[in-house]
């Protein structure tokens, strides 16, 4: 499953899914496996990870979408775990086909 874009909120943001980690990140090129830029509208997601990591770092960076939008200040663990439970309740009530 790759989106293309996914809207967060009454915003539409454009996800791409690059080669390398390195390229992922735009401030300076740290090896990284996602990237949320909220004035830019865009996600990146490294395109080397397995399809459940990738959907896990999709929605990791879909939760800082919403948490930067509603003000919530979430940190990265808070993050991790509310985007790790999202694909499991997805995953396990079929309501996502990982095509396993």
């Amino acid at each position: 499953m790759k989106l293309n874009k996914v809207k967060i909120l009454g915003k539409t943001y454009k996800i791409t899914y690059p080669p390398t980690m390195e390229a992922v990140n735009t401030v300076n090129k740290e090896p990284m496996f996602g990237e949320f830029r909220f004035v830019e509208e865009s996600i990146k997601v490294y395109n080397g990870l397995k399809e459940f990591d990738r959907l896990q770092v999709l929605l990791h960076e879909i939760t800082h979408g919403i948490s930067t939008t509603l003000e919530l200040d979430l940190n990265e663990h808070q993050v991790d775990m509310i985007a790790l439970g999202f694909a499991n309740v997805l995953i396990d009530n079929k309501l996502i086909d990982l095509g396993k």
